[in-house]
C-alpha cells in the first residue's frame, strides 16, 4: 500500500495513550489534564474524592476543564454552574470553579444510590423471607419476626436469605 507523504509527515509524531482509571498516571500528570485524570480515577472511591477535594488544587479551575469533568464525572450540578456562569458573562470570574461542591455532590449520589440498592435489596429479603414463612405455614413466626430483628435473623439463616 503506497501512503505517499504520510509515513515522512508524521515519522516524529508521539502519541500517548492514557487509562483514564489508572490513578498513578493521573498522580504524575501536572495540568489540567491531570485535574481531570484525577477525578475519573477516583470515581466511586469515597475516600478518594475526599482526598482530591481537601487537597487544594480543585479549589480553582479553568472553565473547560470543569466542564471537561463535569460531563465525563456526570456532574450536573457543576455542569449546570459552569453553563450559567458562561450564559451570565461571568465564567470563571473569580478565577475558576470550586470542585469541592461538585466533588461533594458526587460522594452524596454516590451514596444515595448505595441506599436505594440497599433499601431495595432489604426489602426483596423480608419479602422473600415473609413468602417462605406463609409458604410454610408458620404464621406465628411471621407474626415473632416482624418485631424481633434477632429472630429474623435467625429465620434469614435458616433459610438461607
Amino acid at each position: 500500500m503506497d501512503c505517499g507523504d504520510f509515513p515522512e509527515a508524521f515519522s516524529d509524531y508521539r502519541m500517548h495513550l492514557v487509562c483514564a482509571d489508572d490513578a498513578e498516571i493521573a498522580g504524575k500528570c501536572n495540568t489540567q489534564l491531570g485535574l481531570l485524570l484525577r477525578v475519573l480515577a477516583a470515581r466511586g472511591n469515597r475516600k478518594q474524592m475526599e482526598q482530591l477535594k481537601n487537597s487544594g488544587e480543585f479549589d480553582h479551575i479553568d472553565a473547560e476543564t470543569s466542564r471537561a469533568i463535569a460531563k465525563l464525572a456526570d456532574m450536573p450540578k457543576l455542569l449546570g454552574h459552569v453553563e450559567k456562569e458562561k450564559q451570565s458573562g461571568k465564567e470563571g470570574s473569580e478565577g475558576g470553579y470550586s470542585m469541592c461542591i461538585a466533588i461533594d455532590e458526587m460522594v452524596n449520589e454516590g451514596e444515595r444510590r448505595g441506599e436505594k440498592r440497599g433499601e431495595k435489596r432489604g426489602a426483596d429479603k423480608v419479602n422473600r423471607l415473609h413468602a417462605l414463612l406463609l409458604e410454610h405455614n408458620r404464621l406465628e413466626d411471621l407474626r415473632r419476626a416482624v418485631g424481633d430483628a434477632a429472630f429474623q435473623k435467625q429465620l434469614f439463616r435458616e433459610f438461607g436469605l
